[in-house]
């Protein structure tokens, strides 16, 4: 019995001691209080010749709780200067008082000249630090500067990085833009069979009734028009005479202008060669089956209609003819509903009181192709940037050939022949069953 009793006990005081190890390494090693902090929400990268310029948003940590009362106290930004990005992130601490937090980083910003340049170059700082995250959404302001879309917020979001990084997740809806995170978008860069593609910012004119009330005259726009370049050059001479550190550039207060996430970034390895629009956008990811939301108009004389997209398949094919030469098939098929019917057109069934389908179907497949061939071609001739992934199915349809050919493969594309077939199935009309213009007061009355 005693035995037993003098081996409980050990056992008892050996929990004990283990809890008491415990005490000491339960903390997180390398916390760093919130208050001591600062949370970098977004970052812009510019160039001003062999200068890095670095606007960073700076989020306060009242605003996460909800505590910050204004817009103004939620954020805080900043711009500095440098030969690298980080000694541009650590020259901030001159003038801010906290050490910059990488981790919580939503929104990565270049800009045109320093996405032309080649975004490779500003990558190794974010790559290699243990703090940094690539979940950020990655985007090029195009026409602008990162500073003047930084700092604004036009949506529900006080914060404007928030709501920067609400607005790619909300692109998904309508699919006429890119929403790719900082990760992906290097491996797009290292993948040889596909080149990397972005969201575009812009900043365009709001419209609204007191904006188009007080419009400027001609000759001032002509004017404003031509100094542009000049005022910009001024701003950047402020940045770099001030040394490290800069100003923000103000916009102009007489020009409301918004924000707008539309369109992509067209990239030949790690350098922009060039932008695609909306619906050129749009017709992009219908080839790369990122389209699971939005809507297709056709515009015919007699009629408008809109079909919501509920589904799309893209079937892609990649040959190789004997004589060397690629064919590519596009097998794209759509699932919608009738989202609109306006017009005076006939859509109706020869001798029939149902909406001819076969007719709506037809008149979006036939946009739909138009747009996909479009912007094939213009990928083809005007950027030479596989932006489609062709290269990595060929790679694993002909792996022998694709050593061959790998590194040319972007000229193999843009001589490509490409098929495009797209197949529309309407499978909802919604509430109505006819067309507005074509139902009788006695059928309106059956809806309630």
């Amino acid at each position: 019995m005693k035995k037993a009793k003098t081996a409980e006990k050990k056992k008892v005081l050996i929990l004990l001691l283990a809890a008491l190890i415990l005490i000491p390494v339960s903390g997180c090693w390398n916390r760093r209080e919130l208050n001591n902090i600062g949370i970098l929400g977004a970052v812009g990268i510019d160039i001003q010749g062999e200068k890095i310029i670095v606007t960073t948003e700076i989020i306060r940590p009242k605003a996460y709780g909800g505590e910050a009362r204004s817009n103004q106290e939620s954020f805080v930004m900043d711009q500095t200067t440098g030969d690298s990005v980080l000694e541009a992130l650590r020259n901030a601490t001159e003038k801010f008082d906290r050490k910059i937090f990488l981790a919580d980083c939503k929104v990565f910003i270049l800009s045109e000249e320093a996405a032309k340049k080649g975004f490779m170059d500003y990558m190794d700082f974010w790559m290699r630090d243990h703090e940094s995250r690539l979940y950020a959404y990655v985007f090029v302001v195009k026409g602008a500067k990162p500073s003047d879309v930084m700092g604004k917020s036009e949506g529900i979001e006080d914060i404007p990085s928030i709501y920067l990084q609400s607005l790619a997740k909300a692109q998904r809806a309508n699919s006429k833009s890119v929403s790719i995170e900082l990760l992906d978008f290097i491996k797009e860069y290292y993948s040889i069979g596909k080149q990397p593609v972005c969201g575009v910012l812009q900043l365009v004119e709001m419209k609204t009734e007191e904006s188009q009330g007080q419009k400027k005259s001609t000759e001032k726009a002509g004017s404003d028009q031509a100094n542009s370049s000049e005022s910009r050059g001024e701003a950047d001479m402020t940045i770099e005479e001030s040394g490290k550190n800069g100003d923000l550039p103000q916009n102009d207060p007489d020009k409301e202008k918004e924000i707008l996430d539309e369109g992509a970034a067209v990239f030949l390895k790690d350098r922009l060669v060039g932008f695609l629009g909306g619906e050129e956008t749009k017709a992009v990811n219908f080839v790369n089956n990122k389209v699971s939301s939005g809507t297709i108009v056709a515009k015919k004389p007699d009629r408008v209609q809109t079909v919501e997209i509920l589904e799309s398949k893209c079937k892609r094919e990649v040959l190789l003819q004997e004589d060397g030469s690629i064919i590519i098939n596009l097998n794209l098929k759509i699932s919608g509903s009738i989202g609109e019917l306006t017009g005076q057109g006939k859509t109706m069934v020869e001798d029939s009181t149902e909406i001819d389908l076969q007719k709506i179907q037809d008149a979006n497949s036939e946009v739909t192709k138009k747009q996909i061939e479009e912007v094939i071609t213009k990928t083809q001739r005007e950027f030479q940037s596989d932006v489609f992934g062709f290269g990595l199915e060929f790679h694993k349809k002909y792996p022998q050939e694709w050593e061959r050919i790998k590194y040319d493969w972007n000229q193999k594309f843009s001589t490509a022949q490409v098929n495009v077939q797209v197949e529309t199935t309407i499978l909802e009309t919604g509430l109505l069953r006819l067309p507005t213009h074509t139902l009788t007061g006695e059928e309106i009355m059956e809806y309630d």
